[in-house]
């Protein structure tokens, strides 16, 4: 695993060109425990969002399957996933995790993609 703290990097055509085959997903760890019952609940009045998750009876995790971005997001309590349905593209990953975070909003989800720096 491999942590960026520069958003320049990330956003970096030679980055993508070097790591495009060999990083499959964007993980996300939360800095205090995230309340999943209250987010499911979130989700599922989005109406776009309902009909893509899937979660565990007791709500300990959830995932979110997004054709239209050609993603999946798998979340626990401590950490986030991101990953493309279809082929490896680092790019793509990136490009399409954001556009995810962006809708993630509305379900109370403070992200982005930045650096702390």
């Amino acid at each position: 695993m491999t942590q960026l703290h520069n958003e320049s990097i990330a956003e970096d055509e030679r980055f993508h060109h070097c790591f495009n085959y060999h990083c499959n997903e964007l993980l996300v760890l939360f800095e205090q425990a995230v309340d999943l019952d209250s987010k499911i609940d979130r989700i599922e009045e989005i109406d776009s969002l309902a009909d893509c998750l899937d979660y565990a009876p007791d709500a300990s995790e959830f995932e979110l399957k997004l054709p239209s971005l050609d993603l999946r997001i798998s979340v626990t309590s401590t950490q986030m996933s991101f990953q493309l349905l279809t082929l490896s593209n680092l790019g793509k990953l990136l490009e399409c995790s954001q556009k995810a975070f962006e809708i993630l909003t509305e379900a109370g989800f403070g992200l982005k993609l930045a650096s702390n720096a």
